[in-house]
């Protein structure tokens, strides 16, 4: 064997489960919590009517690509917007460290996620944009609202992001978490485009 090869039977023999000879497989962002290399932030607030939350999600300038996932909770009506390339504003707020999901690795993200920021006085990209729920009035409730990006974003490197979640009810509790992992493109030869 040259190089990297490794025959297939042995791929084969090793995924294998012990007991019943099963296949196992991992997904690849399960993967990469089994690395040490994706993470998490979350936090919640209670907003008034037309109150906004902001998030200042700042990525490094390092070859690692980001693979984001988010979801955004409230017991009344959201709008939740995500911006690339903002600038200005973007002032206050608390940093919130990212949590690695592997709680054996000592790895941390160069990824900084500030919650609570004033808002960008030039959003730049949007990227996303989700109305839920529905604003409780006199004689009918407020429906809670969820707002989920289940599908990866691979977010440009060094490059601020602008997360907005606007309230359209009085006492909106919203929560929020954010996911992703950190994985360096491989290069040379692709199996295909």
């Amino acid at each position: 064997m040259a190089g990297n090869s490794f025959p297939i039977t042995n791929l084969l023999q090793n995924a294998r489960d012990g007991v019943t000879f099963a296949m196992t497989v991992v997904d690849y962002a399960h993967h990469e919590v089994h690395e040490g290399s994706a993470y998490y932030v979350e936090g919640h607030a209670t907003l008034s009517d037309t109150e906004t939350l902001t998030a200042k999600i700042t990525t490094p300038d390092v070859a690692k690509q980001l693979h984001f996932e988010w979801v955004v909770q409230g017991t009344g009506e959201i709008d939740v917007a995500l911006y690339e390339d903002a600038t200005g504003g973007m002032a206050g707020g608390t940093t919130i460290a990212p949590v690695n999901n592997n709680r054996n690795s000592t790895k941390g993200s160069s990824v900084v996620f500030v919650s609570g920021c004033t808002t960008s006085t030039a959003v730049g990209t949007q990227l996303h944009n989700w109305l839920s729920g529905q604003a409780g009035t006199k004689f009918v409730s407020a429906t809670p609202s969820v707002a989920v990006r289940a599908d990866e974003l691979v977010l440009k490197p060094n490059t601020t992001h602008l997360g907005e979640v606007i309230s359209n009810s009085t006492g909106n509790n919203v929560s929020f978490r954010a996911y992703w992992y950190e994985h360096t493109p491989k290069t040379g030869l692709k199996v295909a485009d």
